[in-house]
């Protein structure tokens, strides 16, 4: 029993125990981030939305329209998604190297640091999946009654973020060079994801690399239940969740076990 609590109930005591130190550094980090510059808030859509815009040309007179009627929210869509996964993952490594000094010198918790940053872009994807469903409406998709599987699709992906930035964070105190290959691997990763183009369109041979990469699943699910109206590939869905919610609950013990050794390090 003390190993299923440390698993699956000490991260959300962790959680509920340090509630208002996470509030409290996610209103500090948004106003770090977003409200002492320029554009404010509106960089929170604005930068995905600039690079959706990029792509919708480029598949647009390259790919000639690949995702047919409803192209242009198809890539929106694609990229608003990949870009809430994207920012949360290449900023893990430097999670706890951003608060070295106070980690080395007091004992402050580890997890709010975590647990503040993620949801940091979870709230920020808010306000793009906001844009999203506008792209939509003005694109003149109907919805269906698959858009209720959309929470689902949120929770999967929110978990794949939680088990690859806890183990990322981690991994950042003992290789202060893990942020620019992690950068690298996201860019290698999102040409290797069905992102600006449709799955079909890969060979046969290759079809296995997209059954091992979660994305392969994910990305497409959104598709199916924002605009084709398509229920999504469950069996696969839950298999992916299950794996990342393991990797999650590894990456929270593997923090609480390593903070005498981030002492040597920081």
């Amino acid at each position: 029993m003390s190993i299923l609590h440390e698993f699956f109930v000490s991260p959300f005591e962790e959680f509920y125990k340090y509630r208002e130190l996470i509030w409290y550094n996610l209103k500090a980090e948004l106003k770090r981030r977003h409200f002492r510059k320029i554009l404010g808030p509106l960089w929170w859509v604005g930068e995905p939305l600039s690079l959706a815009g990029i792509f919708v040309f480029v598949t647009t007179f390259l790919f000639k329209n690949a995702f047919g009627e409803h192209h242009v929210a198809t890539v929106i869509v694609s990229v608003l998604v990949w870009h809430w996964l994207a920012k949360s993952v290449t900023g893990a490594p430097n999670i706890l190297l951003g608060f070295r000094k106070e980690l080395s010198s007091t004992n402050l918790p580890i997890y709010p640091l975590i647990f503040s940053n993620i949801m940091t872009h979870l709230m920020t994807f808010g306000f793009s999946l906001v844009v999203i469903f506008i792209t939509l409406i003005i694109s003149g998709v109907e919805f269906t009654s698959n858009i209720a599987y959309l929470p689902l699709l949120i929770i999967i992906q929110f978990t794949i973020i939680v088990g690859t930035v806890t183990n990322l964070a981690r991994a950042g105190i003992f290789f202060r060079d893990l942020s620019p290959v992690v950068t690298a691997a996201m860019g290698i990763l999102f040409f290797a994801s069905p992102i600006i183009y449709q799955r079909f369109t890969i060979p046969e041979e290759y079809q296995i690399w997209f059954s091992i990469n979660p994305l392969g699943t994910l990305l497409p699910a959104w598709r199916d239940v924002l605009i084709y109206g398509n229920s999504p590939d469950l069996a696969m869905l839950g298999l992916w969740f299950l794996v990342f919610l393991f990797v999650a609950f590894v990456g929270f013990k593997r923090l609480s076990q390593s903070r005498a050794d981030f002492y040597k390090r920081l």
